[in-house]
């Protein structure tokens, strides 16, 4: 049968669809790992005069296992990472991870590192990420002043331009160094600002992320003159930075009673409250509150918890406060609330079955 020019047409649109279909099935199944030892992987890397990254994790961390599932398959990060590195994978917790964990100190999980063609390292950083904020890692290996060994080589030279250090130490964060470890820097940093440049976005960011001790110059600073800072970022941010700060720094001292005064003003006065975090004020007034006069302050902020967040937690938080101050029957009658909710949503509630159990024992 004599074709029309439509059907030779169509006939020709289906065979580029198939070639255009086999063409992303090869370049769209995600990252390669390349197999071998780390010494083969560095002799690759440097005849090829590419640099490499290395995903440094073990069998039982579970972010590893979200990167290995979510990230590593997507096709935008193998674009990228195919192209720009050799892509090596090590489990430090076996073979010959073992010494490469003690030899670039690795301390957590997953820890990405990156080598230049030379062997040496560049960067790192540690913890999961999506992955767009996996692709801007790999590209900020190719941006020096966002390199952590790089910026270590200069700060440890002497230059002290205010933009290093602060580049510094967010890169040193990433990395998740230890904080006390870069205490020092973050005081430098901040000591080489004016008074007036202490309220810009940039040092605003900085003080959010950075100030954790209510003795610090700066947190008392903020204390001082936050009518300046709720003027520029609202009051909503600004009170949450200064009674966050407040809450986890008297935590960590395990001071209760002053725990919970900053407690009860942060309930009063936040405009809009974190769930989340007024989940975690209510827990750990019931495991370390005995005051009864917080504790039933604390009972009306577990019915404002359950009514503007009514999900599992919550509802378990709030049974075993009431459980505590002497309310067992809306104490149960909270925690099978906490018990159908999850079930509907499909989440694990044996924690909250044992403390029913607890409540009635047989």
């Amino acid at each position: 049968m004599k074709k029309t020019l439509i059907e030779k047409s169509f006939g020709l649109t289906l065979i580029l669809q198939l070639f255009l279909s086999s063409i992303n099935a090869q370049t769209s199944s995600g990252t390669k790992f390349t197999e071998g030892t780390w010494s083969s992987v560095k002799a690759k890397s440097e005849h090829e005069n590419k640099y490499i990254f290395v995903d440094c994790y073990t069998d039982w961390c579970g972010p590893c296992k979200w990167m290995e599932q979510t990230v590593f398959p997507n096709d935008s990060v193998g674009k990228f990472y195919n192209d720009h590195f050799i892509n090596f994978k090590i489990n430090v917790e076996k073979g010959e991870g073992i010494e490469f964990k003690k030899k670039y100190g690795v301390n957590g999980y997953p820890t990405f590192i990156f080598f230049d063609p030379n062997g040496e390292m560049v960067h790192r950083a540690q913890g999961s990420r999506d992955a767009q904020e996996f692709i801007q890692l790999g590209k900020n290996v190719f941006i020096p002043d966002s390199t952590l060994y790089y910026l270590q080589k200069k700060y440890e030279s002497g230059n002290r331009d205010s933009q290093l250090i602060l580049n510094y130490i967010f890169a040193l964060k990433d990395a998740f160094f230890r904080m006390d470890k870069y205490q020092d820097i973050v005081h430098e940093y901040l000591e080489s600002q004016n008074k007036s440049e202490l309220s810009s976005l940039r040092n605003w960011e900085f003080i959010k992320e950075f100030i954790t001790d209510i003795k610090d110059s700066t947190f008392i600073y903020l204390l001082n003159e936050q009518d300046k800072f709720i003027a520029k970022y609202g009051m909503q941010q600004v009170y949450q930075k200064i009674f966050y700060t407040k809450l986890d720094y008297y935590s960590v001292k395990k001071d209760w009673k002053d725990y919970s005064w900053v407690a009860k003003e942060y309930v009063k006065l936040i405009p809009e409250i974190d769930s989340e975090k007024l989940n975690q004020i209510i827990w750990n007034f019931y495991e370390n509150v005995a005051d009864s006069t917080f504790l039933s302050k604390a009972d009306s902020w577990g019915k404002k918890l359950v009514s503007m967040a009514p999900n599992y937690n919550n509802f378990d938080t709030y049974a075993h406060l009431l459980f505590k101050i002497g309310k067992k029957e809306e104490s149960i009658a909270t925690a099978k609330r906490a018990i159908e909710v999850a079930k509907q949503k499909g989440d694990d509630f044996s924690s909250t079955e044992q403390f029913l159990k607890n409540l009635n024992p047989r």
